[in-house]
């Protein structure tokens, strides 16, 4: 099973999808801001083809070096989500980004988090696992390595991205629930992760941003009110515009009707212009990048090596069903973009990035040499302890 051309197909398939249906839906950017919509399709085109660039780069570079990397990582991500909550770009009332300089682009904070804190809580619980796994490690020492870092991330996202802070709460519980955390311990962790949500709400209204809370209330009503918001009512036509084979490509509707059709609501115009077909074939990429990444948590004898792959693997496959739910109406509205797919700048790149660190993951700890595998982990590995 080649499983590095398996996610290689998977990653040029959302590719091609991305350019033909952000191809088509950019026209109603256009409409919106003014200006050709080609311009706005080859920015986008640029910065996938660029993309694919960084995870083949990425791709090519030893999983093992990001194990350094982990303590930097976050503490950049710490500083960068501070100075975005501060003095970041304002975008529909949410400071979210942050702008580079020379080439004018927007960089979400959060979207980078996110990716370090994957990688410092792999490497992390990785190191705790033995003792974990023995009963040592002790619920002090759970909290102060693996509970706070988490708790402090999601804490400074909350703010001005709550659904990014959920998904991100998620794919922590993913990784602490595979690295064998007693599920007491994880309670207590999820006790204290709200707990610091709380307190970086009150931080939120006190740096005036009380709007964000009015949203995500006024989001959450609607909701459980029962009668779809308008952008769910949107999406759902949609999709029934689109049947089972789609309208054709580029005669979409309704992306002059949904807010954000080429990001937040994309989905919902792959359906319209593709089918339901194509519909499924998305979702099934998706499942199959997370089978990937299963195959090679059980095929490695490293644990860091597992656990990156179910990491990277899990953040990228939950943001797609979050948003994939929001445009069915499962969920309520929350602006997540689909992975690859979505038109983006620099979160393009990130989740990438996180394609090519699985692929570095499958090409050094899987399909290389047996000898060093071996030699470097003569341990059992994760899967071989809980019994897989």
């Amino acid at each position: 099973m080649n499983v590095s051309k398996i996610i290689w197909g998977i990653l040029l398939f959302l590719t091609v999808v991305s350019l033909l249906v952000v191809y088509s839906a950019v026209g109603s950017l256009a409409f919106i801001k003014g200006g050709e919509p080609h311009m706005y399709f080859l920015k986008h085109a640029a910065l996938t083809l660029t993309g694919l660039a960084i995870a083949w780069l990425v791709s090519r570079i030893n999983y093992r070096y990001l194990r350094v990397l982990a303590k930097p990582l976050l503490v950049a991500a710490v500083l960068g989500l501070l100075y975005t909550l501060v003095f970041g770009v304002e975008i529909n009332e949410a400071r979210r980004w942050i702008r580079i300089p020379v080439i004018g682009l927007t960089f979400q904070t959060s979207a980078f988090a996110q990716f370090a804190l994957i990688i410092y809580l792999t490497a992390t619980i990785s190191d705790m696992y033995e003792g974990l796994v023995k009963g040592i490690t002790g619920f002090k020492d759970v909290v102060l390595k693996l509970f706070m870092p988490a708790g402090v991330i999601i804490a400074l996202i909350l703010p001005a991205n709550l659904s990014t802070a959920i998904i991100t709460a998620i794919v922590v519980f993913v990784i602490l629930f595979m690295g064998l955390v007693p599920a007491r311990y994880l309670m207590w962790g999820a006790v204290l992760i709200v707990v610091a949500g709380a307190i970086f709400i009150l931080l939120a209204i006190a740096l005036g941003m009380e709007t964000r809370l009015n949203t995500w209330v006024s989001r959450l009503e609607t909701f459980f009110s029962g009668e779809p918001s308008y952008q769910t009512e949107q999406a759902l036509r949609a999709m029934s515009r689109g049947g089972f084979v789609g309208a054709g490509p580029g005669k979409s509707v309704y992306k002059y009707f949904l807010p954000h059709a080429y990001s937040d609501y994309v989905f919902a115009i792959i359906v319209e212009e593709y089918g339901l077909v194509a519909g499924l074939a998305v979702i099934a990429a998706y499942v199959m990048l997370f089978i990937s990444a299963i195959y090679i948590f059980l095929r490695t004898r490293l644990r860091f090596a597992s656990f990156l792959a179910l990491g990277v693997s899990s953040s990228i496959v939950v943001q797609a069903y979050v948003h994939m739910s929001v445009v069915m109406g499962l969920l309520p509205s929350t602006g997540i973009p689909l992975p690859v797919i979505s038109m983006g700048g620099t979160t393009q790149w990130l989740s990438c990035a996180l394609f090519g660190v699985l692929l570095s993951v499958h090409r050094f700890a899987v399909d290389g040499p047996m000898k060093e595998r071996v030699e470097r982990s003569p341990e059992k590995s994760s899967a071989e302890i809980v019994g897989v």
